[in-house]
């Protein structure tokens, strides 16, 4: 301890100075040395020791006298004094003075150094005190600029505040010391708060949350509160210590937020009515009329406006899975499906675009995947069409677009893929690559002019993305194309699992007919005429009203069997309708329907008593769903499925049911699809015989993989079993007659085709 000391030695006999001196020079910090009291004191003055150790007897001014000034300095100086008198007059003046150290010469080392170290030590643990105090003030002193600071007794009786809990509360401090906390309590504090505040306090832990308090004009204060039993040594709590953040005006900022999400919702939630309602009646009537047969001409008008109609919808639910994703209540739904199967029907819808702008489109997907994956097929292809989408829109005419989804890792349970769209487009530069994820946001301030699009469709496919626990990521450069990729960590399944997804889908779109009356309640005139042209196929006896008043009474002179409700409505809206029909006891399943289509209206119309839930614009397989679960379906017999398969199944080659069916497309679509299928096969076939001419087995593989592709998504067995042959010869390089079968295929084709034109010409 000495080591860190600071002594003055004050002796006048020049033999003990001497030999004292030298062995107190190695156990100090620094060691002073005076030959008498006044010498002493005037070192004491210049350096203040730590330790001060003097003889008594001295000349000019003794120890006593020097030790006397030196208390009047500093009394907490500590002073050993040494003579070699044993005079009690000596000691009993020095305890007068405030000296509690005495040692009689001549003194034994091991005794001097015991009392030196000592009373180091004790120095020590007053430095070390007063440094803590002094911590410790200075944080009380931050506490009580900071936060609202006040303590308790056992009882809950105030007996500190500090000077901003005095501030807060509007009364001075003597008004407070004394009084029962709960002069500050506001009613809005639910009384459970205290009820459990109580329980754990006086169980010795710590409790913390929100309370409201009053102030002494009333006003109410929001404070975030942690209160802390301060427990003496025997475990006995003494009294409450009590530290608050005044939170109210960031409470207040809270419900201005939500009240704020909460009219930005309303506001959505009424756009998306406004707009879906004269939309449900364009997309509507464009199906029913895209199914008629019309002149080339119209049915170029009818693409337009089905084609403008669709991208005015895209707009809209871009904005409405945006706002759902912002809300984090978007689900996911995971079946199994074919990856081979489900890619492929993805890059399908791209091959007439790509066609026009003379883009080379390459599809690739790794044979190591497994056959069966859970996928959620919708979301991973919004993710993907908007990816293709994306650089079918910046690739120049002649450009590039790689479509590759390759097996990362795979073990007994789990698949790890990667799906990759690669362009040769004008690619974006690392600044822009900082904001192009973000909402509204695209690379450059002139893309929306130029390119169109909403600038929402990569932080939604991000959002998505990263539901399935990935990260869209991309790697690009000005003027050199683009790459986004994303993994995805899927569960294998097994092909019965696929089976009987595929069976449940199947029995889902199951040549349909029903029994039943329905009552439809919309004050949209065009709306009911949707409705009638949809359900008159599936022979439904159906009811219209235009606004909840004419509903009920019409409920009164029929029992129907399903009731469409539309919820804003004239005279009488559909919830009001729906409680009077509650009222009188009427058992029809009402199912509401609504352009509202924002996220949690499905259950809050639930909540509201309505058996289901249909949006707007009417999707047909949508109702039909509904029809499925409330009303009778009558099932054709066989003959009469037998009957209807023969009519459609009138080609060899060509089942323009079968594909309808098994891709859930209607006719209009399958005969585009049909259209591009007959457009493309001219190429591929001429790339397939130049391939086999240079034994170019790449090139051969690739035109063998793309036509076995398309004739595999048109169910053209034909076509995809010898375009596998093909392709599966030309990957192993195998010597075989590929002549012969391009022969074979090419008569197979052109048959295909042939009856594809006919059936394109009857449409």
């Amino acid at each position: 301890m000495l080591s860190n000391m600071s002594l003055l030695y004050v002796e006048d006999d020049p033999d003990i100075q001497e030999a004292i001196s030298e062995i107190l020079k190695k156990e100090c910090g620094e060691f002073i040395l005076a030959s008498n009291g006044l010498e002493g004191l005037e070192l004491f003055k210049e350096h203040r020791p730590d330790i001060i150790l003097t003889d008594i007897r001295m000349p000019e001014m003794d120890g006593l006298e020097m030790s006397r000034e030196i208390l009047k300095i500093a009394p907490q100086t500590p002073i050993v004094i040494s003579s070699a008198f044993n005079d009690n007059t000596y000691l009993l003046e020095a305890i007068d003075i405030g000296i509690n150290e005495y040692l009689i010469k001549p003194f034994h080392l091991d005794k001097l150094f015991t009392k030196l170290d000592k009373i180091a030590q004790g120095i020590e643990i007053k430095n070390h005190l007063k440094e803590t105090e002094y911590l410790l003030e200075q944080y009380k002193q931050a506490v009580d600029h900071t936060t609202i600071v006040s303590k308790t007794d056992l009882h809950g009786i105030i007996t500190y505040v500090n000077e901003p809990f005095i501030k807060l509360s509007g009364y001075t401090q003597e008004e407070l010391i004394g009084q029962p906390h709960t002069i500050m309590r506001h009613q809005d504090t639910p009384s459970e708060i205290f009820a459990d505040m109580w329980a754990t306090i006086l169980n010795k832990k710590i409790w913390y949350g929100i309370i409201h308090n009053r102030a002494k004009d009333g006003t109410k204060n929001t404070l975030k509160s942690t209160i802390t039993p301060i427990i003496n040594h025997s475990g006995e709590i003494v009294e409450y210590l009590a530290i608050r953040e005044d939170i109210t005006e960031l409470n207040h900022a809270k419900e201005v937020a939500e009240r704020s999400a909460q009219l930005k919702g309303e506001f959505l939630a009424n756009m998306s009515h406004e707009i879906r309602t004269p939309m449900n009646g364009i997309l509507g009537f464009t199906e029913l009329l895209s199914q008629a047969k019309l002149e080339h001409r119209e049915q170029k008008y009818l693409d337009i406006i089905n084609s403008s109609t669709h991208s005015l919808m895209g707009l809209i639910n871009d904005i409405l899975d945006y706002s759902k994703l912002e809300s984090g209540k978007f689900e996911l739904n995971y079946h199994p499906v074919d990856p081979f199967d489900e890619f492929e029907k993805m890059s399908q819808l791209f091959l007439l675009r790509m066609q026009e702008k003379d883009i080379a489109f390459n599809l690739k997907i790794d044979e190591q995947i497994p056959q069966t994956l859970e996928v959620d097929s919708l979301r991973v292809q919004q993710v993907v069409t908007n990816l293709i989408g994306n650089a079918l829109k910046f690739t120049p005419e002649k450009g590039k677009i790689d479509f590759h989804v390759s097996l990362l890792h795979k073990s007994e349970k789990y698949a790890n893929i990667r799906i990759n769209v690669k362009d040769s487009g004008i690619g974006i530069s690392a600044e822009q690559q900082r904001v192009i994820f973000k909402a509204f946001k695209q690379a450059q301030s002139s893309t929306s002019r130029k390119f169109g699009g909403t600038g929402l469709g990569l932080s939604i496919s991000t959002n998505l993305v990263h539901l399935m626990g990935s990260d869209l990521k991309v790697k690009s450069e000005e003027n050199k194309g683009s790459h986004f990729y994303f993994d995805l960590d899927l569960k294998i399944s097994s092909q019965e699992a696929l089976k009987e997804d595929q069976k449940n889908l199947h029995q889902n779109n199951e040549h349909l007919n029903f029994s039943g009356k329905i009552l439809a309640a919309d004050d949209n005139p065009v709306n009911r005429m949707l409705l009638e042209e949809l359900l008159k196929p599936y022979d439904i006896e159906l009811s219209l009203a235009t606004n909840g008043k004419e509903a009920l009474a019409l409920c009164k002179e029929t029992n129907f069997d399903l009731i469409l409700m539309d919820i804003k409505m004239p005279v009488m809206d559909g919830i009001t309708a729906l409680e009077q029909l509650k009222t009188q006891n009427y058992t029809a399943p009402v199912v509401a329907l609504t352009a509202n289509a924002m996220e949690g209206d499905k259950n809050k119309f639930l909540n509201q008593g309505f058996d289901n839930y249909l949006a707007k614009p009417i999707i047909l397989s949508k109702l039909l769903n509904i029809l499925k679960t409330y009303l009778k379906n009558i099932k054709f017999s066989h003959s009469e499925d037998k009957l209807l398969a023969n009519n459609y199944k009138e080609n060899d080659y060509v089942d323009v049911a079968l594909i309808m069916s098994k891709l859930s497309f209607k006719k209009s679509i399958v005969h585009k699809l049909l259209d591009m299928f007959l457009k493309t096969t001219t190429n591929t076939m001429d790339e397939i015989k130049e391939s086999i001419e240079l034994r170019d087995y790449e090139h051969l593989e690739a035109s063998a993989h793309f036509l076995k592709g398309s004739a595999g998504n048109l169910r053209i067995d034909s076509i995809e079993s010898l375009t596998r042959e093909i392709e599966l010869n030309s990957k192993s390089q195998n010597d075989v007659d590929y002549k012969a079968m391009y022969v074979k295929l090419d008569k197979v084709v052109n048959n295909v085709r042939e009856e594809m034109k006919e059936i394109l010409a009857k449409a």
